[in-house]
Formats: C-alpha cells, sequence, structure tokens
C-alpha cells in the first residue's frame, strides 16, 4: 500500500525550509530535498540559496525574503506524498546519494563552452559539417569516437555543453567517462566497478504529411503508389537517458518539461547513474553466486555419480567373485566325489599316472576360479 500523503500549511512549511536544510526537512516527509524544493517552487515558496548555511556559520544573518501573495490555482495546504520506500543501498550509495541531493553540489551548465572536455572537443569535431538525417537530426558517426549525441544541428551547441558539465561532474566525483566505436560504439560511465550506458538525444514531433503537388498527382494516377503518413522533425526537447536495464526501479530518462530543463537535473542524472551501478553491481554479484552454486550443484552430480557408478562397478565385481566361489567349490565337491569314486573301486591315484595328473590339474583349476584363494584373503 502507498504511505498515506502529509498535508502541511504552506506558512509553516516555508517556516522550515528557512530553519533547516532543505534535505533535512524532506526527511521528515520521506522524500528527498530535490522534491521538496520542487514542491516549494510550485507553491511560490523561496528557498535557501547555495551556500546560505555555511554563511550563518560564519556569523551571517541575512532576512529570509518574504513569503509572497498564494499564486492563481495553488493551495494553501500542501499535499506531500511520501515516497515508496527505496531499496536499500550501500553506505557508500548513499552517502554519495545524499551528496547529490545537496544544494551546495548543485552542477551549473555554463552559457557558453569554454575549456571543453577532450570527449566533447572530439565530438564536436566529429559533427562538425556533417549533414542531418532525413529526420534532421545529427546523427553520431559511426566510424569515429564521440559522445553518443543524436540531435539537430540548431540543438546541438546547448548538447555539447550539457554533456560537457556532465562529464566533468562524473570526473570530479572519482568516476570515468569513455566512448567506444564500431558495431558497440557508445558512451559510458565507469563507477563503482560497472560501466553504465547514457545518451543524448532530441525528440521529435509527428504532423501529418501534407502531399506535394507531385505527390497528389502521382497518388491520382497510381492507386497503389505509396506516400508517407507522417512528417517529422526536431522538436528541441533533449532528454538524457540511462541505457540499462538495471536500476531497482531507479529514473533513467530526464528531459526538457514546463518548468524544468535537463541543464538543472544533472545531479539527479548523477544519481540514477549511481543506483543502475549499484544494481548492477548487486546482478553481478547474485550472478556470480549463483554460477557458484550451479557448480557446486553440478560437482555434486558428478560426485553422485562416480559413487554410483564406482558402486554398480563393485556390486558387478561381488557378484562375479561370488559366482566364481560358488563354481570353484561345486568344482573342488565333484573333484573329491571323483576321487572318492576311484578309490571306492580300488582304482588308486597313483602318481605319474592319469587320474592324479586329472585330480591335479582340475584342483589348480578351481583354485584359480575361487576368488579368495586368488587374492589370498
Amino acid at each position: 500500500m502507498r504511505p498515506e500523503p502529509f498535508e502541511v500549511r504552506r506558512e509553516d512549511l516555508y517556516v522550515q525550509v528557512w530553519s533547516e536544510p532543505v534535505i533535512k526537512a524532506a526527511e521528515k516527509y520521506g522524500i528527498t530535498g530535490t522534491a521538496l524544493s520542487k514542491i516549494c517552487r510550485k507553491a511560490g515558496i523561496p528557498v535557501p540559496p547555495v551556500g546560505y548555511w555555511q554563511r550563518l556559520q560564519y556569523g551571517y544573518k541575512p532576512e529570509p525574503p518574504p513569503l509572497p501573495p498564494l499564486p492563481d490555482g495553488a493551495r494553501s495546504v500542501i499535499t506531500i506524498d511520501k515516497h515508496l520506500p527505496r531499496p536499500k543501498h550501500s553506505v557508500e550509495v548513499e552517502a554519495r546519494l545524499a551528496r547529490e541531493e545537496d544544494e551546495t553540489n548543485r552542477i551549473r551548465v555554463a552559457e557558453r563552452l569554454a575549456r571543453p572536455h577532450p570527449l566533447v572537443r572530439m565530438t564536436a569535431e566529429a559533427f562538425r559539417g556533417r549533414q542531418p538525417d532525413q529526420y534532421g537530426m545529427l546523427s553520431r558517426p559511426w566510424k569515429e569516437k564521440c559522445l553518443d549525441v543524436r540531435v539537430s544541428r540548431a540543438s546541438l551547441p546547448r548538447a555539447l555543453r550539457i554533456m560537457d558539465s556532465l562529464v566533468k561532474a562524473v570526473e570530479e566525483r572519482g568516476f570515468r567517462a569513455s566512448v567506444t566505436e564500431g558495431e558497440k560504439a557508445g558512451t559510458y560511465i565507469e563507477l563503482l566497478g560497472e560501466k553504465v550506458e547514457i545518451a543524448l538525444e532530441e525528440k521529435m514531433k509527428r504532423e501529418d504529411h501534407v502531399l506535394t503537388k507531385e505527390e497528389s498527382e502521382r497518388k491520382a494516377k497510381y492507386s497503389w503508389s505509396l506516400v508517407r503518413r507522417w512528417d517529422y522533425e526536431p522538436a528541441g526537447v533533449l532528454q538524457l537517458r540511462i541505457k540499462e536495464i538495471w536500476g531497482d526501479g531507479a529514473r533513467k530518462t530526464w528531459a526538457d518539461g514546463r518548468t524544468q530543463r535537463v541543464e538543472e537535473r544533472l545531479n539527479d542524472v548523477i544519481a540514477g547513474l549511481i543506483v543502475v551501478a549499484e544494481a548492477k553491481r548487486r546482478h553481478q554479484i547474485e550472478l556470480k553466486r549463483q554460477r557458484q552454486e550451479w557448480a557446486e550443484a553440478e560437482r555434486q552430480r558428478l560426485e553422485l555419480e562416480r559413487q554410483r557408478r564406482e558402486e554398480a562397478e563393485q556390486l558387478k565385481a561381488l557378484e562375479l567373485e561370488a559366482a566364481q566361489w560358488a563354481r570353484s567349490q561345486q568344482l573342488r565337491t565333484y573333484i573329491d566325489a571323483v576321487e572318492h569314486e576311484a578309490l571306492a573301486r580300488g582304482n588308486s591315484p597313483e602318481p605319474g599316472g592319469k587320474l592324479h595328473g586329472w585330480l591335479a590339474w582340475a584342483r589348480r583349476h578351481a583354485d584359480r576360479l575361487d576368488p579368495l584363494r586368488d587374492t589370498g584373503r
């Protein structure tokens, strides 16, 4: 069941966010600091600027701005939906996620591209002079190493600035950005021992295709003539996407919206990368554990099979020895009976005689069949 929402008066929420950091106030409602900041902006509640709480520690006591009038359409009582509990993260991941929610670590995208990261410079070079495709997009060159960016020419400068800020922020946090080429070309962020693929794309808008004069004439002349139904063109809306299946329910796409643009969501993107990387790492650990279990189960199966074969061989040998012993006993009984019958008839087996030789040969044969005599047991 979804947790019951909180209801708080606008004036009370204003006092809370100016009494303690937003991230601390958000904990009371079971949401993130970023989510509470959004709620405040929507309700027209000002929040402390970056560095406000640090300045207070040095004796600086600025007056909070007054609470403005209630915006049109807004409610004086704010409903805050509690988030469902997030999957449990490691201590390291929790610390990194908290850092991304801290306003003091907010990533800023510059208005102009200055001293671009080598990967961004490489990407700009790869797109220079490249012609848009049929959808008006500049696609990543297949044979060149560059960032996974697919945008219109008009959006390219902005896309490069976004990726420059993201890649630099990633490396500031001790992670690594890399690109590959060829059939498996992509952009990867290496963190927590895993590689997570990302891409920056521009959405397209679709409109009904209006037939040209030439198309209308061809359609009239040839009824079977095919004409495309839609026209596509760049929409100017950018989105950053994590191209992975892992994530424990983590958000993986951040697009321009009515109130926020991708530039303002880069900390959320990094938080998503962290969660996905941890989920991917957990999957690898679980996969390794399962493989070890499978290997142990196979080892046990082979051992049982070996024991079964050994048991079958021992049983076969036992039955063969028993049969040979029984036969040797039967032969000895018969040999003794032959000797007894010969003696009864007065035919004593003299040494060197035929009977004596036969009796000796027959007893040696019985001894060879007897496993007890043969093994010395």
